[in-house]
């Protein structure tokens, strides 16, 4: 979420702005977590038998039907193989991979020039 990334992006049509975005939102995210002794949602515990703290600070996940902390739009929920992933589809748009892209970008342009010579 932190990224922006919709998460059923491949991480091989990823450009190079949302690979640092998330390079730097991972860690992020860990540092946080682990502060937070982890994230309990059925019966994780620490060392000491403890719940983490950190789900109380999640986002998006688990909360299906709620309004997006950062934009207002309901969070969505979906099945990504076998798992369930929680997103913003407003702050998380899920656009064309960037080699789709350029590849769609590359066809326009032959056909641009293929009418240009055929006229």
């Amino acid at each position: 979420f932190l990224s922006g990334i919709h998460p059923l992006r491949r991480a091989s049509g990823l450009g190079d702005e949302e690979i640092q975005r998330l390079s730097r939102s991972v860690p992020r995210v860990l540092r946080a977590a682990i502060r937070r002794q982890g994230t309990t949602l059925r019966n994780y515990r620490t060392v000491a038998g403890a719940e983490g703290r950190n789900q109380e600070k999640l986002f998006v996940y688990g909360r299906a039907g709620g309004s997006c902390f950062r934009c207002g739009t309901l969070i969505e929920k979906i099945r990504i193989n076998g798992r369930s992933s929680h997103y913003c589809p407003r702050c998380q748009k899920k656009t064309l991979d960037v080699r789709r892209q350029t590849l769609a970008k590359q066809r326009t342009s032959t056909r641009r020039l293929t009418k240009k010579i055929l006229e």
